[in-house]
């Protein structure tokens, strides 16, 4: 029997009201908290950019009751967008298989001191609702090239998750060369 793997990543935000059944505190609310010690921060050491919220943890430059609810709605979060993805695509694909679940508030933020609207973005950046998913998708239909596999994962990736999800990018579709046994 042939099977069809197919590497895909996708960026997504979890919904609001997704947010609002499971966790006790507002991520938005602890993002807005981080960033505003991620500002003071970076003014008293004329950085020029603004840290990682490890780094941040690092100086003790966050309040350690914020870094452990910070923590703790990551892990939450995590979770639950693995358990969301799996059960909706579970019915469309026979295994599903995640490879990385990273929240975007754990990266380093790209924003600058002098943009006009850092602090909305810097704000936007560390409250911890937007995840970048790498999966790897496997499917009985086999397709006959790997250009149709790609392009009938991403529809159907589309189809099951986008509404169940904020602002859904599937940023990569790859075909995964089946090997003999």
């Amino acid at each position: 029997m042939k099977f069809c793997r197919v590497a895909a990543t996708l960026d997504l935000k979890v919904l609001q009201q997704d947010l609002d059944k499971h966790l006790p505190a507002s991520p938005h609310v602890v993002g807005e908290e981080i960033a505003e010690q991620a500002i003071i921060y970076e003014e008293d050491n004329k950085l020029g950019y603004y840290p990682a919220v490890d780094f941040l943890k690092q100086q003790n430059a966050i309040d350690e009751d914020l870094v452990k609810a910070f923590e703790n709605i990551v892990w939450l979060i995590s979770n639950l967008i693995r358990e969301e993805v799996a059960k909706r695509l579970r019915p469309a694909f026979s295994t599903i298989e995640f490879e990385k679940i990273q929240l975007r508030a754990l990266k380093m933020p790209s924003i600058r001191p002098h943009n006009k609207n850092a602090r909305h973005d810097l704000v936007a950046h560390f409250t911890p609702d937007h995840a970048h998913i790498s999966l790897i998708a496997t499917s009985i239909k086999h397709y006959d090239d790997p250009t149709t596999a790609e392009r009938m994962t991403k529809n159907i990736i589309h189809r099951w998750l986008n509404d169940h999800v904020e602002g859904l990018k599937i940023t990569s579709v790859n075909y995964i060369e089946n090997k003999p046994a």
